[in-house]
């Protein structure tokens, strides 16, 4: 992934800033199981320097913390005005160990970034899947960007043959006034352009009831939030309510991968070491 995470500049920045790490955070936990994560990009913030307790830091070294991801440090990546190196901004984040360590390039020939570009390499397996066609995807028309003409010069064409058959006594009048429905329906999803709805909806690989009530409320909390005028100021009551709905949306999974680990780890201890279907 390619991310930029807000800057500094303006009052509200920590709050965008959380708002994109618990983004962030939704994805890892939806395709950690399935996929190795590579997060790239600026992120503004210096997580390396020392002197620099800031609150945007604490909340990235967590999020790090809490998905296994692990960086390196390669000097800093961005330049001021007066042409210092003066902080490390740009990372790359990830959960595999054995990736070799990331570079910082200094001496790019043609680089007029305030930034210097960082280098990652990985060896990568690509294959080729057959496009697959879901029967569930939601189509919805956007009547607005419809092309109008088209979609008529379609009807009056097609039409005519259901006018020839409405004076044949022996067609029916309700298959008749299906297959027109069938023809509008079909000719308005062939010259719009289709959108599909729930393709990406979150999908955890951990799942309980506190989970998906605790999600539920964060949702509500957003969503209350958003109708208000989306306040920014961090002691607005609608802000921390987002925050602490959040907050529990977490320590739920956390709590559920706890509690998982605890069980398998009981299986293990009290099982017999003959059983072949856990020990090799």
């Amino acid at each position: 992934m390619s991310v930029y995470l807000p800057t500094k500049s303006t009052t509200d920045s920590k709050i965008i800033f959380d708002d994109c790490i618990d983004q962030l955070y939704e994805i890892v936990q939806k395709y950690k199981e399935t996929h190795d994560i590579v997060i790239g990009g600026d992120f503004n913030e210096d997580i390396v320097k020392e002197t620099n307790n800031s609150k945007r830091k604490i909340a990235l070294l967590e999020f790090m913390k809490e998905c296994k991801l692990t960086t390196n440090h390669k000097g800093p990546t961005f330049i001021n005005t007066s042409g210092a190196d003066i902080s490390e901004i740009d990372y790359f984040l990830h959960s595999n160990i054995d990736l070799q360590p990331s570079k910082r390039i200094t001496d790019h020939p043609v680089n007029v970034s305030d930034h210097h570009p960082i280098l990652l390499q990985m060896q990568c397996y690509l294959t080729q899947h057959a496009q697959q066609t879901s029967n569930n995807q939601k189509l919805k028309i956007k009547w607005e960007k419809l092309d109008k003409q088209q979609y008529t010069d379609i009807i009056s064409k097609e039409i005519i043959k259901y006018s020839d058959m409405l004076e044949n006594d022996n067609e029916s009048i309700d298959q008749i006034i299906k297959d027109t429905t069938n023809l509008m329906s079909e000719t308005a999803k062939k010259v719009s352009k289709q959108k599909t709805y729930g393709k990406n909806k979150l999908k955890l690989n951990i799942w309980n009831k506190e989970i998906a009530d605790a999600l539920k409320a964060n949702k509500q909390a957003y969503k209350i939030w958003k109708d208000n005028g989306r306040p920014m100021n961090i002691d607005h009551p609608l802000i921390i309510e987002k925050k602490l709905t959040r907050k529990t949306f977490r320590t739920e999974i956390r709590n559920e991968e706890l509690r998982r680990k605890h069980n398998e780890r009981n299986i293990l201890i009290h099982s017999n070491s003959g059983d072949k279907n856990l020990f090799l």
